[in-house]
């Protein structure tokens, strides 16, 4: 290392000896006269580093920016969500009965309950501004009541003979008394009842197709096989061999069951029940059954497809479980006939 730092001078030329010397003398000569004004010498890469300096600020600046609405955001009240609500406190599916008619002896001269042998349930399409009729021999050879339910849209019906209107709305109020020829609306819900001897005319008074359940039963006189065409059943089910009540008086009610999706509902007549079911097959796409009171479905339960309502009709005997497998709520209707004054029936 030595002979390094003692590299004698003499081996510099005389030229970069020269040019060392003036580049030394013209520095020195600037600074040593006081008469020269000269401006403050610049740094290499100082406007690049203001610039990168000014650039990292701002980038700082959005960056606390971002943080602080970051911040506000999270703190600032927002809607309150409604709270889960406990499998405890939702109510399990029950039987609801829509319309509870209590039929009294010779009511409006109808034969008493223990010669009735017949029942009918339909659930009936009506488009709009169609109209329909019950002075047809197919309802008129019933001495008993006929009662009509709507389930979805509007009719409009006018009884010939005296009628009881039920209203969905006032279901603990008693049923109001409709004059003969005098024309009410239904709702859904909203119900009537009067003598099938003494027919009635409706018709479809809103924009789009109704829905309605059409119930008779009483003592038949002969059979029919000339049905309804101003209707479309979209399910019908006729009991010629009913067995006649106990009692002269008979508690009639349609009953609703509608099951959610993944809703179950365990099925079991009543004792005393005499009735009939309907439903929309087309709406019934999860609908499973299976036999006994099963509490959940599970891959050990046997479970078959409820595509007809007669498989509710003439189940075999037993408690059975109805499950909804399906994406949307379904609806079955049950026509129940009762010895009156009725007997609690067990379901």
């Amino acid at each position: 290392m030595s002979r390094w730092l003692n590299w004698p001078t003499t081996h510099f030329s005389e030229a970069g000896m020269n040019a060392l010397r003036w580049r030394r003398t013209i520095g020195a000569g600037i600074a040593a006269d006081p008469g020269v004004a000269h401006a403050p010498r610049a740094r290499l890469g100082a406007p690049q580093n203001r610039r990168l300096s000014l650039a990292s600020a701002l980038a700082v600046l959005v960056l606390l920016l971002a943080a602080g609405i970051a911040v506000l955001l999270r703190e600032a009240p927002r809607p309150s969500e409604p709270p889960p609500i406990p499998a405890e406190v939702i109510p399990n599916p029950e039987l609801q009965p829509e319309i509870s008619f209590d039929f009294v002896p010779q009511m409006w001269g109808m034969a008493d309950a223990t010669t009735w042998h017949y029942l009918n349930f339909n659930l009936f399409q009506l488009d709009a501004g169609k109209s329909f009729s019950t002075d047809l021999e197919w309802y008129t050879i019933v001495d008993g009541p006929i009662r009509i339910m709507v389930e979805q849209g509007e009719l409009s019906i006018q009884p010939s003979g005296p009628a009881l209107f039920y209203s969905a709305e006032d279901r603990d109020q008693a049923p109001r008394e409709i004059a003969a020829g005098q024309t009410i609306s239904l709702g859904p819900y909203d119900g009537i009842v009067y003598a099938a001897k003494q027919p009635a005319s409706g018709s479809n008074i809103g924009s789009e197709p109704a829905v309605a359940l059409l119930g008779d039963m009483g003592h038949l006189s002969s059979e029919s096989d000339a049905g309804p065409i101003d209707i479309r059943n979209l399910d019908s089910q006729s009991d010629y061999g009913m067995d006649p009540l106990p009692t002269a008086g008979a508690s009639i009610s349609i009953q609703h069951l509608r099951l959610a999706p993944y809703d179950s509902f365990v099925f079991e007549p009543g004792a005393n029940w005499t009735y009939l079911s309907a439903f929309d097959q087309f709406r019934m796409a999860g609908a499973q059954m299976a036999d006994g009171a099963v509490d959940g479905l599970s891959p050990d339960v046997d479970t078959h497809w409820l595509y007809n309502s007669v498989q509710l009709t003439y189940p075999s005997p037993g408690p059975h479980t109805i499950f909804n497998l399906g994406d949307e709520p379904f609806d079955i209707f049950f026509l129940v006939v009762e010895p009156f004054p009725a007997q609690a029936a067990t379901t």
